[in-house]
């Protein structure tokens, strides 16, 4: 009986770590601080949501709450639109800073019929990946997952699609703003794994 215990004891430690989940409601105003780290423009806390703080700019910034691991997912919902070009989207295996910045971004266009992935690459090179040109408004969810070496995207919890990529290893995930569209409620967590459905924990 205390071999069993103890036993699951460490399971219980260990799912800790691998089922991480982290959450940002972004309450109050000014510049993001704590467990964000910021890797391109001015990101901020506009009105209680993620937005960049600087319209027609773009910002991005990752979570550092958690150990993530290599399968990871990433949402958000959509905030406010308020003129201009306006984009906003969630991030996965974010790293660097500045002209060192890579990450794959899943971009909820609210002004377009655009809900497409994109990676960064060099702080600078945009290579498109895949549009899956749907719609999105303020109030949708928007998900991005990298699980084992492919990229998958989610409005409101039903699947759009899938896109292999592997040129990111690591890294972590955050947000994307453009312009003046807010992204809110965000949520990350290590992503579904063969352990974690046999154990009959969540689901991918």
């Amino acid at each position: 009986m205390r071999r069993f215990l103890f036993v699951l004891c460490i399971l219980v430690i260990w799912g800790a770590s691998l089922f991480a989940l982290s959450t940002d409601a972004f309450t109050g105003t000014g510049a993001l601080a704590g467990t964000w780290t910021v890797q391109q423009g001015d990101p901020a806390r506009v009105s209680g949501e993620y937005g960049e703080a600087s319209a027609g700019n773009e910002s991005t910034a990752y979570s550092t709450a958690e150990t993530w691991s290599v399968n990871q997912c990433s949402q958000a919902t959509i905030g406010s639109v308020n003129g201009g070009v306006n984009a906003g989207g969630v991030t996965v295996h974010a790293s660097g800073t500045g002209g060192s910045s890579q990450y794959y971004v899943f971009e909820a266009d609210a002004k377009s019929s655009s809900g497409a992935i994109f990676k960064l690459t060099s702080g600078s090179s945009y290579d498109f990946l895949v549009d899956w040109n749907t719609g999105f408004a303020t109030g949708d969810v928007a998900k991005v997952c990298w699980i084992n070496g492919t990229l998958t995207g989610y409005k409101n919890g039903a699947l759009l699609g899938s896109y292999a990529d592997s040129t990111f290893a690591t890294g972590s995930p955050g947000l994307y703003a453009f312009d003046n569209q807010t992204m809110d409620t965000w949520q990350g967590s290590n992503g579904c794994t063969k352990t974690r459905l046999i154990l009959g924990v969540g689901q991918c």
